[in-house]
């Protein structure tokens, strides 16, 4: 019987690929740099902010997405998330209630669902 790849990393038997996050970055802010109006360039880049731990920049590029596409209901996760991670529920909890509305109007299940679920969190 063969183990599943989550039982052979826990048995060691596998290790997970590390992630080069400034090779990352860099290509996002290529893409941006091309097409200055691409939400998901914006959006992909605060994403590889946050998952390297750089909060600062995370918030800053989600806002710039949101000010790209105010309709982009992912963008409303991120910047949420990134202001929960730097410490301001207050804040977070306005920019996901307006990213209820953008996701609802959209009909953009998932995201209104896990926003709505950080609402509940935070307050």
């Amino acid at each position: 019987r063969r183990l599943t790849w989550k039982a052979e990393l826990k048995a060691k038997k596998i290790e997970m690929p590390k992630v080069d996050y400034a090779e990352q970055i860099e290509r996002f802010k290529q893409v941006i740099e091309l097409d200055p109006a691409d939400v998901l360039g914006y959006f992909s880049l605060g994403n590889a902010y946050a998952d390297c731990g750089k909060k600062r920049e995370a918030l800053e590029t989600f806002e710039k997405a949101v000010e790209v596409d105010p309709k982009h209901s992912s963008s409303y996760l991120g910047l949420g998330m990134a202001l929960e991670s730097l410490g301001d529920m207050k804040k977070a909890k306005t920019i996901y209630e307006k990213g209820v509305k953008v996701a609802e109007e959209k009909g953009d299940m998932m995201t209104q669902k896990k926003m709505e679920s950080r609402i509940r969190a935070i307050s």
